[in-house]
């Protein structure tokens, strides 16, 4: 599989569920094993959130850091943060409208192609490849906002892979 996607190096917070996976290479790994309770679910859900970001989702007070080839050539980072919103967990079901209403934006977030940084963004700012762009959606990421890019179309191809 010439064009399949390999994960290298994943960092990832969801200060939500107050949960933390520390820096974790992936060097030729197939298959996660490990005893129960150890964290294997915990890991494929945050690499799950990762693609969900990617596609447009926003995610409640995560944050990452992947290293990630997709074939030979294309050596990717991303790494971003949302900010974390207090939730209710006792909401009642008339009150979902007004929670889908404030969703998590984004604080940071960074792309990089090849070892050159191609899309950043702070909250005040999105650059893409070195020139400031206009305001986009806090609420998705770069990756969605300018997966018609080349650079950003393989990532999403390849995230939509993830099940």
């Amino acid at each position: 599989m010439k064009n399949s996607m390999k994960l290298n190096k994943f960092i990832f917070e969801d200060k939500a569920r107050e949960w933390k996976l520390e820096e974790t290479n992936f060097n030729r790994l197939t298959l996660l094993v490990g005893a129960s309770g150890v964290g294997k679910t915990q890991i494929l859900k945050a690499i799950h959130a990762l693609r969900e970001v990617a596609l447009g989702e926003s995610v409640n007070g995560i944050k990452w850091f992947a290293d990630f080839n997709i074939g030979s050539e294309k050596h990717y980072t991303w790494e971003g943060e949302f900010e974390k919103l207090d939730t209710n967990p006792f909401v009642a079901d008339e009150d979902e409208e007004e929670s889908v209403k404030n969703k998590p934006e984004l604080l940071f977030e960074r792309i990089t192609y090849n070892n050159e940084v191609i899309a950043e963004r702070t909250v005040d700012k999105i650059l893409f490849q070195g020139k400031e762009t206009i305001k986009l959606s806090r609420e998705k990421s770069l990756v969605n906002h300018l997966k018609e890019e080349s650079e950003m179309s393989s990532i999403i191809s390849e995230m939509k892979r993830i099940h």
